[in-house]
């Protein structure tokens, strides 16, 4: 292999190395600086006894600026956050009607697994008087978006209820004028 001869561009001092060093950086063995080793051109071949001049590398760009985090919020920061965003408290749940869901769930479970009738029926009475005591809850602390629930699920419930007694009652109806 052919050998480079450059100057390290900040001492001036003369440097030899192998060709294969060629566009790589080095540090100058005098003052330490970073120097790219030249490549030489087919020009620079016809006059082995000059010395060129290398090049410094290339300054690195500056790094990019982290925006600052905001840290963690808090759990009044999300309620307040949540009050702005969807006008009312993230923790307004009726739990009321969990309580009845979840004593729904457990008598849809109970009768799965085909317990007895009065074991299941005592589930449902001991859940509707939580819930009745949670509603009762609520509306004592002036929550009416709450209590208004069961006022529907009353109506609906008595809906289910009366409907098919009327539809018998017209079917009733309908048998004893046919005759």
């Amino acid at each position: 292999m052919s050998d480079i001869k450059f100057a390290c561009p900040h001492c001036r001092q003369h440097i030899v190395c192998d060709s294969a060093y060629a566009s790589l950086g080095i540090e100058c063995p005098s003052c330490g600086g970073a120097v790219v080793v030249p490549r030489l051109s087919g020009l620079n071949t016809t006059h082995p006894g000059a010395v060129i001049v290398a090049s410094a590398p290339s300054p690195k760009p500056p790094p990019i600026p982290l925006s600052p985090s905001p840290g963690a919020w808090t759990k009044a920061d999300w309620e307040r956050h949540y009050d702005e965003v969807v006008g009312t408290a993230s923790e307004r749940s009726p739990s009321w009607l969990l309580a009845a869901i979840g004593t729904l769930i457990v008598a849809a479970v109970l009768r799965a697994n085909q317990v007895e009738l009065w074991i299941i029926v005592l589930c449902l009475i001991v859940g509707a008087v939580v819930a009745g005591l949670l509603a009762a809850r609520n509306k004592a602390e002036g929550y009416a978006a709450g209590y208004e629930i069961p006022k529907v699920l009353a109506y609906v419930g008595g809906a289910i209820i009366l409907l098919p007694v009327v539809a018998l009652g017209i079917l009733f109806l309908g048998c004893t004028v046919c005759r």
